[in-house]
């Protein structure tokens, strides 16, 4: 695989990259719960900020993540489309992990079942629920290494991010059903309306890529040799 120094990356630029990627996922994260909550429950922002976490959505940290990950690389002059090839797969392996500690703690849980491998949890040790977070840990480990798959045979950079968000977005739109989030509209939540829209967005990139200007991965006129990175 092609490695940091035949893409001329300089390892300080890596270094700052993780240590402002930290903090922008973290503060990122809690965006659309601060305006969720101010919006819906009018509780401002700023308060929510610095007395009490509204909790962090993972869509949010995505945007944050991905807003960031292109600015820096045009600053330092990384190849963004292949940045964000690596940035979905590190944003997965970073969400399939943070579902364990969902489990351990009890949050994100499911919805009541009667199923054999239904879990209880110290917050409601009487109800059965399924077990979304266990569910989530193999599933999104499941697509993380398959976007490491795609992404040592893809065809030009770019093509690992959008088809993660493409796959990741037909997961979330799923597991949603046996999770307990409030419903939004239509009968969905809020996560799977946002997994429709990036689901549309990302097969309309992937299947008229070359007629789509300004968007990481574009088709070259000209035929690429593979790219192992």
């Amino acid at each position: 695989s092609l490695s940091i120094w035949k893409l001329n990356i300089k390892p300080i630029q890596i270094v700052i990259f993780v240590i402002l990627g930290i903090l922008v996922q973290y503060f990122g994260g809690t965006l659309i719960p601060l305006l969720y909550r101010w919006i819906y429950f009018h509780q401002t922002p700023w308060w929510n900020v610095w007395e009490r976490s509204p909790g962090r959505y993972f869509y949010s940290v995505v945007l944050s993540m991905i807003a960031f990950t292109v600015i820096y690389s045009k600053l330092v002059k990384w190849p963004t489309g292949k940045a964000l090839d690596h940035c979905v797969i590190a944003l997965i392996i970073a969400s399939s992990i943070g579902r364990i500690g969902c489990f351990l703690q009890g949050c994100c849980g499911g919805k009541p079942c009667d199923l054999s491998w239904a879990v209880r949890f110290p917050r409601h040790p009487e109800v059965s629920l399924h077990p979304t977070q266990v569910y989530m840990v193999f599933l999104e480990t499941a697509l993380w290494i398959i976007l490491l798959v795609l992404n040592k045979r893809k065809r030009y950079d770019g093509q690992t991010f959008w088809v993660g968000v493409f796959l990741y977005s037909i997961y979330r739109i799923g597991i949603e059903f046996v999770r307990t989030n409030p419903i939004f509209v239509l009968g969905l939540t809020h996560a799977q309306v946002f997994s429709i829209f990036t689901l549309t967005l990302s097969l309309v990139v992937l299947l008229f890529r070359e007629n789509i200007p300004g968007f990481p991965g574009k088709m070259p006129q000209k035929p690429l040799s593979r790219d192992h990175s």
